[in-house]
């Protein structure tokens, strides 16, 4: 197994791609956990039939948005496993040499790509009619590849330094300007 790993190693292709690889794996625990919830939110919402008949505006909203408000446990719970498998082992160099607000920027992109989950959640479900099961499938093959461009470039992108010996021109005023012409 130990020369298995070794010759996958070895090759280009995962010499290329490795972190790609490497947040593939990762996207996939993610996706189970996010999974998981999801289909547990929706189990509970179904434990209860009565609430699509409810009265009570909040009640009827929630159950009626039950595959939406999955769609939000799943996510927060996911993306917080995510940031720290991705800060821990994909991206530990750039991680390390991040200028801060790394986490920000990394909840700001799946952000993005939470609020695109949001619309194909509604385009899937309501206007092509796909089942609530089968949505959450769908959506992972469109967010990933985003994800994955947002956290490499995005949210763990190095720190910007200057070259050494290199100095910045400092930024000219109009009245610098007025003197060096006269």
């Amino acid at each position: 197994m130990k020369k298995l790993m070794q010759r996958m190693h070895d090759t280009k292709l995962y010499k290329k791609y490795h972190q790609f690889f490497k947040f593939c794996i990762v996207g996939g625990t993610n996706f189970l956990i996010s999974l998981i919830i999801y289909y547990f939110v929706l189990w509970v919402f179904s434990c209860f039939p009565a609430g699509l008949h409810s009265s009570n505006a909040l009640v009827l909203f929630s159950f009626h948005n039950d595959s939406q408000i999955a769609n939000v446990f799943a996510f927060v719970i996911s993306v917080l496993n995510a940031y720290i498998l991705n800060r821990v082992w994909v991206f530990r160099k750039e991680a390390r040499k991040a200028a801060k607000g790394a986490v920000f920027r990394f909840f700001a992109s799946y952000g993005v790509t939470f609020f695109l989950s949001i619309f194909l959640i509604w385009l899937w479900v309501e206007v092509f009619s796909i089942s609530k099961m089968i949505v959450p499938f769908l959506n992972v093959l469109i967010t990933t590849p985003i994800n994955f461009l947002l956290s490499k470039y995005f949210s763990f992108r190095k720190k910007k330094t200057h070259l050494d010996g290199i100095e910045l021109a400092p930024f000219e005023t109009s009245d610098q300007e007025e003197d060096q012409v006269q």
